[in-house]
């Protein structure tokens, strides 16, 4: 009886192959998804810059260049000291 069991379930090498490797992708891809997740939530604790949000208004068109150069200029100026 245990012999007609197993008989009846004998998937062969090429069955055994197929599984290991689903199972094989199925792992990789769930360590891959949790990698992931876990980069995106580092890359949003990345606060921008002044001059990053500045490159991108000038990108975004929100400001005029006269404006970004004259911006940039007042970001780098040191302060007078009385």
């Amino acid at each position: 009886m245990v012999l007609a069991y197993w008989q009846m379930h004998d998937m062969g090498a090429g069955g055994w192959l197929l599984m290991t490797l689903g199972w094989v992708l199925i792992v990789g891809l769930l360590i891959w998804a949790m990698l992931s997740l876990a980069r995106r939530r580092d890359g949003d604790r990345h606060a921008a810059t002044a001059r990053e949000i500045l490159d991108r208004r000038l990108a975004d068109g929100a400001i005029s260049v006269e404006e970004y150069e004259r911006l940039n200029d007042a970001m780098h100026a040191k302060p007078a000291h009385p």
